[in-house]
């Protein structure tokens, strides 16, 4: 799990380093190019999917005073961009943190509050301790049952489904059901959320007259003091039928405009100051995604982090994540890692998010014994470390590196050895890495074990031989760790 700066080793690197004054960059011989990254405030510094962790502090005291660097040089953060007269934050930019060659201690000492200083902003900004979060089958589908409904069959809509209705001929409707004792009156908030129930669930009425509803719903439910409760669940009903009719559309500008003023209207009377409901705010977060007002998304989104402490429906996260590049509006996201059996589609939406080896290790360090205990998530993480391999050419041995890793954390062969049935893609995903990285004698156990298992069928053996013919093995990328005389030819004798 992840370390705060408040451990031990992050409050004894701090004491330390705020006992020293603050290094300058034009002093005791730190060059140019070294310099950089300690021009760089960091609390500008933007990095939604890593925080630098305690042993990361630790090791910029125990390490010689050269080849230091962030992500190895590679992954990149984003310094936000400010404007000079009013500070204010106009994009951001990215940076790398290549090797630095600090020849002097006070300049080794400054980097590493740097270091600290940049966990403990990144934890506060970037990781919120959540409490909950929302499944996607929570949603309360009683919401629009009308089997109790006392006004179905009561009020005939069809005649407005060709003919807009007026607000004038709606309040009348209003004004004669109050008469009959349908609705007893203004303050009557259950028979008159009942009455727009049925208004709104009817598609083909509610899709032609919705902006005289929506006007009339807004006029006669805020009156007197309001149950905030059934304001709430109306409020998430209108954005559930938005998003079932395809209304939350940016181009419906009266929409957008009720939404706002019922919002607002809401924190208004909230008087409790209490966090408005989960469900509602995820609704509310999927219907500016939908909308791509997405600074508007992520406003909700932060409020249902820090705010509710809950992680959104899945589902809305994942509408948001592939719709979103920008690291300023990504920022919490990582936080959904805390809970057990998160979704792979979002975990893989996260990887594609992520560009090096560390940034992956990071995210899958943060709960290991839920992301170790199956196969499940190792198919999108195998994929991600190929193609980072294919982005940096120049760096065989940390994939060979980080695939060992991978392999022995999710103790992938003894799984497959315990599971009743092997996945044969995720099989020849596994193969296909091994040889890749010239460690044939792995791959000699994995397909030794197929053959007990009985699924290295002639059809599995051409598959695996038609993929491995496309790779190229060379000294770069052979693995040092495993002596390999003789197993490729085991591996050839096998796949005959």
């Amino acid at each position: 799990m992840i370390q705060s700066a408040n451990s031990s080793l992050g409050k004894r690197i701090i004491i330390v380093s705020n006992n020293i004054r603050r290094f300058k960059t034009s002093d005791n011989g730190l060059g140019k190019s070294e310099s950089v990254i300690l021009e760089h405030n960091p609390n500008d510094i933007v990095s939604p999917f890593y925080i630098p962790t305690d042993l990361k502090m630790l090791q910029t005291y125990l390490k010689k005073f050269h080849l230091r660097s962030l992500l190895h040089g590679k992954g990149e953060f984003y310094v936000k961009d400010r404007d000079y007269d009013t500070l204010e934050v106009n994009g951001v930019k990215a940076a790398t943190f290549k090797r630095l060659n600090f020849n002097d201690y006070y300049a080794v000492v400054n980097f590493a509050k740097w270091i600290a200083d940049l966990q403990a902003n990144s934890l506060k900004t970037n990781f919120v301790t959540l409490e909950k979060k929302l499944d996607d089958d929570e949603k309360n589908h009683n919401l629009f049952d009308l089997s109790a409904n006392k006004f179905v069959g009561k009020v005939n809509l069809h005649p407005h489904t060709s003919v807009k209705l007026t607000g004038d001929v709606l309040e009348s409707l209003i004004d004669t059901l109050t008469k009959e004792n349908m609705i007893d009156n203004l303050y009557d908030m259950k028979s008159i959320t009942e009455f727009f129930d049925l208004l709104i669930s009817d598609k083909e009425f509610f899709y032609f007259n919705h902006k005289v509803v929506l006007q009339s719903l807004m006029k006669n439910l805020f009156v007197g003091l309001p149950d905030i409760f059934i304001l709430e669940t109306q409020f998430e009903k209108i954005l559930l039928k938005f998003e079932e009719y395809g209304l939350d559309s940016s181009q419906e500008e009266n929409i957008l405009v009720f939404v706002d003023q019922f919002f607002d209207q809401l924190r208004r009377i909230n008087v409790s100051k209490e966090p408005l409901s989960d469900s509602l705010m995820s609704s509310l977060f999927n219907f500016y995604t939908n909308t791509e007002l997405y600074d508007n998304a992520f406003m909700i989104l932060q409020q249902l982090l820090k705010e509710n402490k809950c992680l959104p429906r899945s589902n809305h996260l994942l509408n948001y994540l592939t719709r979103i590049e920008d690291p300023l509006k990504l920022v919490g996201v990582v936080s959904m890692f805390q809970f057990n059996n998160i979704d792979n589609a979002l975990f893989k939406c996260i990887l594609n998010k992520v560009d090096c080896y560390e940034k992956i290790k990071f995210i899958t360090s943060i709960n290991p014994e839920d992301m170790f205990k199956d196969l499940s998530k190792l198919p999108s993480i195998l994929t991600k470390l190929e193609v980072l391999n294919k982005e940096e050419l120049d760096n065989g041995m940390m994939y060979n590196r980080y695939l060992s890793y991978y392999l022995r954390e999710f103790d992938v062969l003894i799984k497959m050895k315990e599971s009743e049935t092997i996945d044969q893609q995720l099989l020849k995903q596994v193969v296909k890495s091994l040889y890749k990285v010239g460690n044939f004698y792995n791959v000699n156990l994995y397909l030794k074990l197929a053959q007990e298992k009985n699924i290295l069928s002639d059809n599995l053996k051409n598959e695996i031989k038609q993929e491995l013919s496309q790779i190229v093995v060379t000294s770069d990328t052979m693995s040092i760790e495993v002596l390999q005389n003789g197993f490729k030819e085991l591996v050839d004798t096998k796949l005959r």
